[in-house]
């Protein structure tokens, strides 16, 4: 990142104002976003600031950040915004007052709380909140002091803003002086300044694990990424208590999104990757196979170390998929040739090699993977085949690759779209699974009928009431899943963990086993009875059981339960949106009666158990464990 900032071309306006008024606001934000990444500073987000004006806004409630800090943080305000924008997340942010940050904090009635923020970010600097630790003044038991008093003050203030709050805490660590006062020696010493301050952070991180749904920030690696001497500006300290730099600022926004993309559910499912010169240094169509390479060596060793970056996000749940102009017996030698590459043929789920158009395989790689081309990251070399991508699939995320390869794996790694709050046994198993239901798929087209394919699958569906080893898996579904979705409401850990305590409610997981695999939790409902009715107030699942009869098997199981705890009906509602059509038949397909639609296109349905029932498939094995308390 650079220091200057420089307004984008007069062409980046004229087309961007084009854009705006033809309504073409994916475009647009697939615009803003290629110019973020190759500026992300004041001038840039001066002009997307100025440009963004989606009318869907000014009805929408945005995602709300709110900032408490020891210091003056105003020109990270618009810089914020900016990049929401530019990864297609709007959202709100809001200073607190300067210096205020444990008032806030520790005050109930605080705006910080009030105004029910989705993000609160804890930013406050060492020199600010433990001045002897920064200066390293005083003996080694007054430092040894202030660091467990400092502690202390940080377990307070995170524990009292979790009693207050479910918004997610972004916390900053405490920065370490650039020289420790006693020079040399410090580093050896186990109670001197350094190892204080590194006592302090340790007690915050435990804090912000105890109290959950946080992730910190560790200063010390982002000045470590940048030079210190581009971090810290003195004069600007001095004059405004602003200690950073433009550069620094940036960077620091940059970290803040990578905790804010996932917890506003703004990820990707699938990372589509080009083949040459991207995934291996060379052309294999002109170099040969010998030619390519993707090792430890100096030719090939940024293409391995991209290669290791995609291994280690498919590990994490990402799904890996090729789209490649090349002839496919010689992408099928590279592989088998080069055992040295740390991703194998296997590893990508979905792979279209040929000489067709890219944009073109990344529709069939979404419809072969069942995710939205809005849910696909594409990663490719040639900046004319990122453009394409973006004329063509303006939803599709495109990662603006550096000219230097040396950098690539270092840029995917940092996208805010690729990172995880919590990866579960279901997300590392993952690709796997989509394997497996490539076999399924193959089973499929020889069966002679749906009904003789559904029975062959041998499908056990299991039925639990969430408890807390499954509680991250249910948070991750509420909020990722938009296709078979009935209202779109988002969750907290907390949102369900107190749900799931209140006598008259029930949240629920939904695990699938078929001869395949084992899918794991697949589906979550959220209920709510009162009186002689069971609410049903969300219930969603994963696209990779869609078409299988597994939501049927699901309400089975609900309406047996609105039975046995006396409820005569079922209540529930469809809030369309632009991703949820496959729900959108659910309730009238099992019998449910319309009693209202709303102006905003939402539909109330109710189903009388008294007249009906819901039977499982035939073809499904039901196990059902929500009665064990009610």
């Amino acid at each position: 990142m650079s220091d200057t900032s420089h307004a984008p071309p007069a062409s980046v306006r004229l087309e961007a104002e084009s854009l705006a008024r033809q309504g073409d606001w994916v475009s647009m934000r697939s615009l803003l976003d290629q110019t973020w990444a190759r500026n992300p500073g004041p001038a840039t987000a001066a002009f997307i600031n100025s440009v963004w004006k989606a009318p869907t806004e000014a009805t929408a409630v945005l995602p709300l950040i709110h900032i408490l800090r020891s210091f003056t943080l105003e020109p990270a305000r618009p810089l914020l915004r900016a990049a929401g924008i530019a990864l297609g997340l709007p959202i709100d942010v809001r200073l607190g007052e300067f210096n205020a940050y444990a008032q806030e904090l520790l005050d109930p009635a605080s705006v910080a709380y009030t105004s029910r923020p989705t993000v609160i970010v804890l930013a406050v600097q060492t020199r600010d909140v433990a001045p002897q630790l920064w200066v390293g003044t005083g003996s080694p038991d007054a430092l040894a002091t202030q660091a467990r008093e400092t502690a202390a003050a940080f377990a307070q203030w995170i524990g009292t803003l979790r009693r207050c709050s479910t918004a997610h805490l972004i916390i900053h660590l405490l920065e370490q002086p650039a020289h420790a006062r006693n020079g040399v020696r410090d580093a050896m010493d186990s109670a001197g300044q350094r190892a204080c301050i590194d006592l302090v952070n340790d007690h915050i991180r435990e804090a912000a694990r105890a109290a959950g749904a946080a992730t910190v920030v560790d200063l010390g690696s982002l000045i470590a990424k940048i030079g210190r001497d581009r971090w810290h500006d003195e004069r600007r300290w001095t004059t405004t208590r602003l200690p950073l730099t433009t550069t620094a600022l940036q960077e620091l926004v940059a970290e803040w999104m990578r905790s804010i993309s996932p917890v506003c559910g703004r990820t990707i499912k699938a990372i589509v990757t080009d083949l040459d010169n991207t995934l291996w240094d060379g052309i294999v169509g002109e170099d040969g196979v010998e030619g390519i390479a993707a090792d430890d060596s100096s030719k090939g060793f940024a293409h391995h170390d991209y290669q290791q970056a995609l291994r280690a996000l498919m590990d994490q749940g990402f799904l890996l998929a090729i789209a490649s102009k090349n002839n496919p017996a010689d992408v099928e030698e590279a592989f088998a040739r080069h055992v040295e590459f740390p991703l194998r043929l296997d590893d990508f789920v979905a792979r279209k090699v040929g000489w067709h158009d890219k944009a073109q395989s990344v529709r069939e790689i979404a419809r072969e993977l069942n995710v939205g081309v809005d849910a696909i990251l594409f990663v490719d070399d040639n900046p004319i085949e990122r453009q394409a991508m973006r004329s063509a699939l303006p939803e599709v995320s495109v990662l603006e690759l550096p000219a230097n390869p040396m950098q690539y794996a270092s840029v995917l790694r940092e996208s805010p779209l690729v990172q995880r709050l919590h990866v579960t046994g279901e997300d590392r198993r993952r690709s796997a699974l989509y394997r497996q239901r490539s076999l399924a798929a193959a089973a499929a087209e020889q069966a002679h009928s749906k009904e003789d394919f559904l029975t062959s699958l041998d499908q056990a569906v299991s039925l639990d009431r969430v408890h807390e080893a499954t509680l991250v898996r249910a948070t991750q579904l509420t909020n990722k899943t938009n296709q078979f979705n009935l209202t779109t409401i988002r969750y907290s850990e907390d949102d369900l963990r107190r749900r799931a305590s209140d006598p008259r409610s029930l949240v629920l997981t939904a695990s699938v086993v078929d001869r395949f695999a084992d899918n794991g939790i697949v589906a979550v409902a959220v209920l709510h009875h009162s009186g002689n009715v069971l609410t049903i107030e969300s219930l969603l699942m994963s696209c990779r059981v869609i078409a299988r009869s597994v939501e049927t098997g699901i309400l089975a199981g609900l309406v047996q339960y609105g039975r046995d705890v006396k409820c005569t009906h079922v209540a529930g509602f469809f809030r369309p949106t632009a991703k949820n059509e496959p729900a959108a038949s659910f309730f009238t397909e099992h019998g449910f009666v319309c009693s209202r639609r709303d102006p905003d296109g939402a539909s109330h349905w109710v189903f009388d158990m008294e007249q009906g029932d819901v039977s499982c498939p035939p073809w499904l094995r039901l196990h059902s464990n929500l009665h064990n308390s009610t």
